[in-house]
């Protein structure tokens, strides 16, 4: 096999046969800890698709901060079965702090909450309610990793609750999202 890390590759063909590479451990690709590593690249990916819209600009930075813990997040969850992936700076309490920051400054600027949301109202608005379900699937799949690989589930307690707090923040980034563009939230009729 080829150090295709250190060349300009298009391809490896590594996962032809349904297994990868995590450092040196080897994985099926359905492991649980790809599917969470998977879900929250989905998740900070979408997050690109919302910071290329005309969004206020405070919001774009706001996205850049998560996606920044996100990428940190899928260290964190790789050096699982490779420790040469640990990141530079563990997620911390106070970054769950900051992220409860943003949901207060987009939730104190909207009128009060009549019931549930219908997602959508305008394109910026439902992308982030899709921003949310993502997250919602994201916070699932981690959830399951210390109860798979056995260990203390102390270890990522602020990774879940910053995914928690993530999907809390979309929520309101999208009624904020409606607000700004003037649209109308709709109710379900239940």
């Amino acid at each position: 096999m080829f150090d295709y890390m250190s060349k300009n590759h298009y391809f490896t063909g590594i996962g032809d046969k349904g297994n990868t590479f995590i450092g040196s451990k080897k994985i099926n690709k359905y492991d649980i800890i790809l599917e969470a590593i998977g879900a929250v690249d989905e998740l900070a990916s979408y997050l690109g698709i919302l910071y290329s819209d005309d969004i206020e600009y405070v919001l774009k930075e706001h996205i850049t901060s998560i996606q920044n813990k996100l990428f940190s997040i899928n260290s964190e969850v790789a050096s699982i079965l490779d420790n040469k992936f640990s990141p530079k700076t563990l997620l911390k309490n106070s970054d769950v702090i900051d992220l409860e920051s943003y949901i207060i400054y987009v939730g104190e600027r909207l009128p009060s909450l009549k019931g549930f949301v219908i997602p959508g109202g305008n394109k910026h608005s439902a992308e982030f309610d899709m921003a949310r379900a993502i997250c919602r699937r994201t916070e699932r799949r981690l959830a399951i990793i210390p109860k798979e690989y056995e260990f203390d589930t102390k270890e990522f307690e602020i990774i879940l609750k910053y995914i928690n707090r993530l999907s809390s923040y979309l929520f309101w980034a999208a009624r904020y999202t409606n607000m700004k563009f003037n649209t109308k939230e709709s109710y379900p009729e239940i």
